[in-house]
This record gives C-alpha cells, structure tokens and sequence, in this order.
C-alpha cells in the first residue's frame, strides 16, 4: 500500500518544480538487459577461450573493445553482433565453428526473457496509483522490444500509444527524445541510466529535471564516458524507491551534484 503522505509529497514537488509527466528509459532503469548483455558476452568469451586456448581476460577485453566500437556506427540493430564476431573472428584467428557459436550465443540475447527490477516496479505502480502521466522512451529493436513488453508486462503501466521506440540503426539523441514528447519537454522528469543516450540529450531537448540512476552494471562504459557537470537539473539516484523517501521529496533545495 502506497504511503498517502508519500504520494502527496512527491505530487507537491513535482507541481512545484512544474513536471507534469515523467519520461522514463527501459534497459537498464526498468529492467536489468546489462547483466544479460555481460553474461551472454562472458559466456561467447569463455567459448572463445576453451576453442583455442586463448587467455579469457584476452577474449573480454576484445570482444568488449570491438563491440564499443560498433557500436558507433551500428548502434543497437542486434546485427551488429555479426560484424562484431567477424572482426573478433578475424583479430583472434578463430575457426568458423567458434565464431558461429560464439554469435548464436550473443543472439540469445534477444530470446532470453528478463523481468523488471523491484524498484521499478515499485515506481511504476506508485506513479500509475497516483494517476502521474508518464512515457516510455526506449532505444532498442522493436522486436525484442515487444517482447520485453510482454515480459515486463509494461502495458500495466503504460498506454501503448506511450512506449516510443527510438530507431535502433541511429543514436536515441535529442531529437529522438523530443520526437517522443506530447507536451512541452520543460514538463517532462526525466529517468535513465546512460549519461550518453538518456540524460545528456533529454537535457539538450529541454528536460530541467533528470533523475540519473546507478545501476552498476560494469558493462556499457561507453554509455557513462560523457561529461554532465554542467547539467542543473540532473540529480543522482541509487533506487527509483528514492521516489517515496519523503525527505528526498520534502527538501526545498534538492542537492544535484553529478560525480
């Protein structure tokens, strides 16, 4: 049962600062896809290893540097993986056998179901008690993005039309973050994870207020290698149960000190 006093307070803070609508991000803020990226990553690697009798910190630290550097040009289409394996492939000289296996286990990625992180649940049942608006703005293959719906069972949170899926072949920049908005992005909370892909271009497309959630996944560097310093509405988070601590919603001069 949600506190009323809790409700009321995080109503009251969000009129007063003037968020009428929250955007939320999905992977990684919802619902843990790192740890399935790192486990089905760990795993190709320890494949890679026992193939060829290659050095396991070797086959990481290949895979994830090759990887990051996809990532660049192929962003989130889940095909990036075969041209990751194919340089991989080729830097580690391994047999075509390896790298089929090793690919089909990265692709299982995208069969694997995953459920919502407590705290996110706890959220998203807090601000739909409360009537809040919200969105979703996630960047991922539509695909899989349907299936992660039905896993995380998000129509019980979110109206379809409000889940906005932001192109896997491009960046989820600020335009594709403003692309997802119904109202004026000053109106807007903002939730993710990524410093690169949510709370700098949510900021840029005019969100004043970002809650910028540690997950601690360890994987996605790249994800977390961009300066937010200048950044006056960005406020660090643990837990998305911060929502109901009352004196977290109760201070008047909320601390935002991006580390």
């Amino acid at each position: 049962m949600v506190n009323e006093t809790a409700e009321k307070n995080f109503t009251n803070w969000c009129y007063r600062v003037g968020i009428e609508a929250w955007a939320v991000d999905v992977d990684d803020t919802l619902c843990p896809t790192g740890p399935l990226f790192r486990n089905k990553m760990l795993q190709a690697c320890q494949l890679i290893s026992g193939n060829h009798g290659l050095e396991l910190e070797l086959c990481q630290k290949t895979l994830r540097e090759i990887n990051d550097e996809c990532y660049r040009t192929h962003y989130v289409n889940p095909l990036r993986w075969g041209t990751v394996m194919e340089l991989v492939a080729s830097k580690l000289d391994l047999s075509r056998k390896t790298h089929d296996e090793a690919l089909g286990i990265l692709m299982e990625i995208y069969n694997t179901p995953i459920k919502l992180f407590p705290d996110a649940e706890e959220f998203l049942a807090f601000i739909t008690k409360i009537q809040f608006p919200r969105i979703a703005v996630t960047h991922a293959d539509s695909d899989w993005t349907g299936k992660k719906i039905e896993w995380l069972g998000l129509y019980r949170y979110f109206d379809p039309k409000d889940i906005h899926i932001v192109d896997m072949n491009g960046p989820k920049g600020p335009d594709e973050w403003r692309r997802a908005f119904g109202r004026r992005p000053s109106c807007y909370g903002g939730i993710g994870d990524s410093r690169l892909s949510d709370a700098r271009p949510a900021y840029e497309a005019g969100v004043e207020w970002f809650f910028l959630i540690n997950r601690n996944t360890g994987i996605w560097n790249l994800q977390q290698d961009v300066d937010v310093k200048d950044i006056p509405g960005l406020i660090y988070i643990d837990s998305l149960r911060r929502v109901k601590e009352l004196d977290f919603w109760h201070t008047e001069n909320l601390v935002k000190r991006p580390e």
